[in-house]
């Protein structure tokens, strides 16, 4: 069983900007921790486009970029060997 994507809410105005991996329309949002990340509007169900007066929702665009993996920062080792 497949659980829906969380959907992220996109402010009203937000700029649109092309991912550097693909060049899919993404939006930068702030998360909850302060952290920058792309969200994918296009994405399907229940994402909508922000426009200057409502918010946008969409999903991570880590999860739907075909790319992502060249924007992962590599795990710290253990160290234990």
């Amino acid at each position: 069983m497949t659980r829906p994507p969380f959907l992220f809410e996109v402010p009203p105005g937000a700029d649109q900007v092309a991912c550097k991996g693909c060049g899919a329309p993404v939006y930068w949002i702030l998360t909850k921790k302060q952290k920058k990340m792309p969200v994918d509007c296009h994405a399907g169900a229940g994402c909508q486009t922000p426009t200057t007066e409502r918010p946008g929702f969409g999903v991570s665009h880590f999860a739907t970029c075909p790319q992502a993996a060249q924007f992962r920062s590599p795990r710290p080792s253990s160290g234990a060997a």
